[in-house]
């Protein structure tokens, strides 16, 4: 059942590489067996405490829905995709206005850039550039913007000096040493185009969201309950962990 559903999603692996979609099955179906029982392991536990719950987030609704019925539905329980976790979070904290002068539409969906406008930019300032765009755009998302070393910095952004060394592992970050002082070039420019287009990303709207609830830690405790889980069971892109653990 679980390859079935899984082959769904799959599909366009299933159709070219067999072995490959075979493994990742596999793979898949053992990390979904492991949150299940975790999930039905901790209720078993912990259910009877007055302020257990859980939340459990994944990039795909069919997959929040799948877990749901595996394991139950249960008042203590909340099943969001990663982007309606965002739109719950943004809807209790502007609620309180836990931070002055916020305004709740900064974010317009209109206005965020998803990899295809990216591509568009990159295209657009560089066309003779060697380096994929995938690269660059997972390089911003995951390490330059999106790591928990950018988010404990001040600016909320990798250094350059920190990008291009070492300081990340080689089995962390796979992007060649010789190309990473470029790819930092362009997101200089990225950022730059950001604030002249007035859009962003969602690496942005993280950041904002995490400076709302470390206010509402400080001000507001009705909101921090709202918007509290006691165990979180997370299956997204590790660019959104650090995110999830705030909680």
């Amino acid at each position: 059942m679980l390859g079935h559903f899984y082959s769904m999603e799959l599909g366009s692996l299933v159709n070219t590489n067999h072995l490959l979609s075979h493994l990742i099955l596999l793979h898949i179906h053992y990390t979904i067996q492991c949150i299940c029982n975790r999930i039905e392991y901790d209720r078993q536990r912990l259910g009877d405490k007055p302020k257990f719950s859980q939340l459990f987030v994944s990039r795909s609704s069919r997959l929040c829905r799948y877990v749901e019925k595996a394991v139950g539905s249960s008042p203590q329980s909340d099943f969001y995709t990663f982007d309606n976790l965002l739109h719950e979070l943004d809807a209790s904290l502007s609620e309180e206005e836990v931070e002055e002068n916020i305004n709740t539409r900064r974010f317009h969906p209109r206005q965020r850039v998803s990899f295809a406008q990216f591509k568009q930019f990159y295209d657009d300032h560089y066309a003779q550039n060697k380096i994929a765009a995938l690269i660059v755009w997972k390089s911003i998302r995951t390490f330059i913007k999106g790591s928990i070393e950018a988010y404990q910095s001040s600016s909320k952004v990798l250094s350059r000096e920190y990008f291009v060394s070492d300081k990340l592992g080689k089995n962390r970050c796979k992007v060649p040493l010789d190309l990473r002082d470029s790819i930092y070039d362009i997101f200089v420019q990225y950022q730059a185009w950001l604030h002249e287009q007035r859009m962003w990303d969602d690496c942005d709207r993280i950041h904002f969201l995490l400076r709302q609830i470390d206010e509402a830690k400080k001000t507001s405790s009705v909101v921090c309950e709202k918007i509290k889980w006691s165990k979180a069971y997370v299956d997204v892109s590790r660019l959104f962990f650090c995110f999830v653990c705030t909680f």
